[in-house]
């Protein structure tokens, strides 16, 4: 019953260049991983696999502006294993919580999301995955999070 979590940060950009009609935005990506010993499993007849399992994640944004948020979900760990189950994406304005299923046998899902600014306004907008949260307060500034989870 062990959680282990792993956090990395890094970030790109500017922002919006008034008067030239240019923007530019700025990206800060985040990943969080853990184990859980728990998940929903369930049984597929007549092939009797022995269980299918999904992990839910919650995928949060928080902002007073309108903003758009893409999701990818993985059967592996991380973007690059290339096994992709779920995506999305919303378009609102305030808050959203909403909860995206991963599936798969393999016993690890990532869920990865980018959110998007659709104003010039300074005001933050936060998204967060489980333990991974980023926060942007530039014009048309986007940010990026990852969680990772692993059944053990």
């Amino acid at each position: 019953m062990a959680i282990v979590a792993f956090l990395v940060a890094a970030s790109l950009g500017a922002g919006y260049l008034a008067g030239s009609g240019a923007r530019t935005t700025e990206t800060i990506t985040s990943v969080s991983t853990a184990s859980t010993t728990s998940s929903s499993c369930y049984y597929v007849l007549p092939q009797a696999v022995p269980c299918l399992i999904g992990q839910n994640f919650t995928l949060s944004v928080n902002y007073t502006g309108q903003w758009e948020v893409r999701y990818q979900g993985y059967n592996c760990l991380g973007e690059a294993c290339g096994t992709r189950t779920t995506n999305g994406s919303y378009i609102g304005t305030g808050s959203i919580l909403a909860s995206i299923t991963v599936q798969g046998a393999a016993g690890q899902w990532t869920l990865c999301a980018q959110a998007q600014k659709l104003d010039a306004s300074n005001t933050i907008l936060t998204l967060a995955i489980g333990g991974a949260r980023n926060s942007t307060a530039l014009a048309y500034g986007s940010v990026s999070a990852c969680d990772e989870q692993q059944f053990v």
